[in-house]
């Protein structure tokens, strides 16, 4: 009984397996962030060309889109109303299906990028 004690606790095959799941999880959750940034860029830019085609764009978002970053609200055009006369909510959105949910009390010019991880 010692040895088998001895053995799960300096590297069994089933540590190593469970340890090597654990790094392929990991490897894919860093895909899925990378995935997700890509879709909402394509998705930002569809909705820029869209808006090209119908009015022109009078803010634009200034930050780098990676967690921890910040990201404001600029004017891009002299006809954008000024921004403390605007009411503004910012938006989480989903990869998957694009869903979009208001993120609570957030109205101000910018907001900081951060990650829920659902557990």
């Amino acid at each position: 009984m010692g040895y088998f004690i001895v053995r799960l606790t300096h590297g069994s095959p089933s540590n190593t397996r469970v340890m090597d799941m654990e790094h392929e999880l990991q490897a894919l959750r860093v895909q899925l962030a990378e995935k997700c940034k890509y879709s909402i860029q394509l998705q930002k830019e569809l909705a820029r060309k869209i808006g090209e085609e119908t009015v022109s764009q009078l803010y634009e978002l200034d930050g780098m889109e990676a967690l921890g970053s910040f990201l404001q609200i600029q004017p891009c055009s002299l006809s954008a109303s000024e921004l403390s006369e605007c009411s503004i909510q910012w938006y989480r959105l989903a990869c998957e299906g694009g869903k979009q949910e208001p993120i609570s009390d957030c109205r101000s010019t910018w907001l900081q990028v951060y990650e829920i991880e659902n557990t």
